[in-house]
């Protein structure tokens, strides 16, 4: 790869990945997250439609239903009793406040978030960032960083400390069972368990906002 290509790859993924975000939390970007999400979606799979080398069906094809378990299902259960004992240490009078207070809204995230959200910020955090800037970090563990790294990074629009740290381990997580499986299903399966589990618990309010 030329320097050229290599400085215009860098300067693309700062405006797509860095600058954002801080421009949100500066109030200088007033739009709803969702929409944000879904417009940077749409950028992001325009790129990978102009580059001419995506196979788009990628996107809804998965491995057996055993390695998705396996591959979703074991680090979540592993970190279920981390969370939990997070969720005491942080916010013990919101466990599991918002399924008593607003069941109706709870019931209607959990629905929702998966295909809102999640789906979304893997097309963007994992399936884009992976193939657009593979010769940029050659290395799985490189991707892997920084994939994560941009993940964290978005979630300062919350304005908490918890959320950024909270999605970076995330953003590890799902970075890896990404590189593993290449299927963004999988990761999105993976993803809406944590997430659904956080809004649960009670640690949802350090990701959520009202507006999106």
């Amino acid at each position: 790869m030329t320097t050229r290509r290599k400085i215009a790859l860098l300067l693309e993924f700062f405006g797509l990945f860095v600058l954002p975000p801080l421009l949100y939390v500066s109030g200088a970007l007033p739009i709803k997250v969702i929409p944000a999400l879904w417009i940077l979606t749409v950028i992001c799979l325009f790129i990978l439609g102009r580059g001419g080398d995506f196979d788009f069906s990628r996107l809804w094809k998965t491995r057996s239903a055993a390695r998705t378990l396996r591959w979703a299902l074991v680090p979540f259960l592993l970190a279920v009793p981390f969370l939990v004992g997070l969720t005491f240490l942080l916010s013990p009078d919101r466990f599991f406040d918002f399924v008593r207070d607003r069941p109706v809204v709870w019931a209607m995230l959990m629905l929702l978030y998966p295909i809102l959200s999640v789906y979304p910020q893997g097309i963007v955090y994992r399936t884009f960032i992976f193939h657009r800037y593979r010769k940029l970090f050659p290395t799985a563990w490189s991707r892997i960083l920084v994939s994560a790294l941009a993940f964290s990074l978005v979630h300062v629009i919350f304005m908490n400390w918890v959320a950024p740290l909270l999605t970076l381990g995330g953003g590890l997580l799902f970075a890896w069972t990404y590189e593993r499986t290449r299927s963004p299903l999988v990761v999105a399966f993976q993803h809406a368990l944590f997430g659904c589990f956080l809004f649960t618990i009670g640690l949802g309010r350090f990701i959520y906002s009202g507006g999106g």
